[in-house]
């Protein structure tokens, strides 16, 4: 049975499932098969919530059983698979907010001085629950450092509907970062403490960490090389050579000179990073 598309017609449900049309509309009329979308005078029917309707009719009416048992059935597992969903919905709440509390808790009382104690009170938590998230406390500490990073780079993403627009997207990644430096960059900090006093136990997250903003950054640059828009470079170089110079950035412009329009800075910011590498420089 092949399913190549989203969404389809009645007769072609029908020939892609081997039921014929009369028997999905008795179907539909038990209530063993949802109703289709309407789309003015035609009917829709979603291919992969519906073969797999029918296949799991087709296998329980071959056990004899009556239409009226396999409405049941089938409403027992779509009970348990919304309940599931529910569940898992509420699990991911809840590690999202133990991320969060963390980060908080990690830039106001350090990585060493905080217990998982404060941890699972932040979080308003068991214990239980956190060890059910995550091993120990380096595992939360790497899991906010690759939250951090992925937030921002999301953030700054869909600002920028057309996923082509190269430039914008780098521009306003850049301006996520500046007002997100407090998080990373104090995060990133203490990984760095983290790894001088125990290099074995937080280098792979630092690496982690470090390659989470490389590699994005590089797809980027490579995606403009591709589209013509840069002359060939070393774009992983390039990628590290601007993560350097944003950190520097923000920790200048944040500590040193307050009094910036950042809006303003990325804009020639950009203009001299494109100095060097548009085709046209």
């Amino acid at each position: 049975m092949k399913e190549s598309r989203k969404y389809l017609s009645l007769s072609e449900l029908s020939v892609y499932s081997g039921f014929p049309e009369t028997t999905i509309n008795l179907y539909i009329r038990k209530g063993l098969l949802p109703k289709p979308i309407k789309t003015g005078k035609t009917r829709m029917f979603d291919s992969s919530l519906y073969t797999n309707r029918l296949k799991l009719i087709k296998k329980f009416k071959g056990e004899n059983l009556s239409l009226n048992n396999v409405k049941e059935i089938l409403n027992l597992i779509e009970t348990e698979r919304t309940k599931n969903l529910n569940n898992n919905r509420v699990s991911e709440n809840i590690r999202d907010k133990i991320i969060e509390d963390a980060i908080n808790l990690f830039l106001e009382k350090g990585y060493e001085k905080t217990t998982i104690a404060d941890l699972v009170n932040s979080s308003n938590i068991g214990r239980s629950t956190f060890y059910k998230h995550f091993k120990n406390k380096k595992a939360l500490f790497a899991e906010c450092i690759k939250n951090i990073f992925i937030d921002i780079i999301r953030e700054g993403d869909k600002q920028v509907p057309d996923k082509t627009n190269i430039l914008l997207i780098l521009e306003k990644r850049t301006l996520t970062y500046f007002k997100a430096y407090r998080e990373w960059g104090g995060m990133m900090n203490l990984l760095r403490a983290a790894v001088v006093s125990d290099p074995i136990e937080f280098s792979d997250t630092l690496k982690e960490g470090l390659l989470l903003f490389i590699n994005e950054t590089n797809k980027l640059l490579q995606m403009g090389i591709q589209k013509g828009l840069f002359r060939e470079f070393n774009s992983t170089l390039l990628s590290v050579m601007l993560m350097g110079a944003l950190e520097l950035c923000c920790y200048y412009y944040s500590q040193v000179e307050k009094d910036v329009d950042f809006g303003e800075m990325i804009d020639q910011g950009m203009k001299l990073f494109l100095h060097g590498i548009n085709k046209e420089g």
